[in-house]
């Protein structure tokens, strides 16, 4: 469908998202793009690419992150998991 069209809306946070990008990339080539509301848009961009941890991830990387220097300064082979 989108490929037929000559005037195509869409949300501009499916821009800003690399899966949807990539996915839209060959549509989108050689093409006009418009944002609507532009000063939104390095928000909505900033939102794309934060990360939110909870405590108790943060507490598990911080004992993967120990585990791993032990590892290191004990000349273990290092566990690909930890990688």
């Amino acid at each position: 469908m989108i490929k037929d069209a000559h005037i195509v809306f869409l949300p501009y946070n499916y821009l800003t998202n690399r899966e949807y990008r990539i996915m839209l990339n060959k549509y989108l080539e050689n093409s006009i793009i418009i944002f609507d509301e532009a000063h939104n848009v390095s928000g909505v961009a900033e939102e794309g690419y934060s990360i939110t941890y909870t405590p108790t991830e943060l507490h598990k990387t911080k004992e993967d992150f120990r585990e791993l220097r032990l590892m290191l300064t004990q000349g273990r082979d290092v566990d690909q998991s930890y990688l």
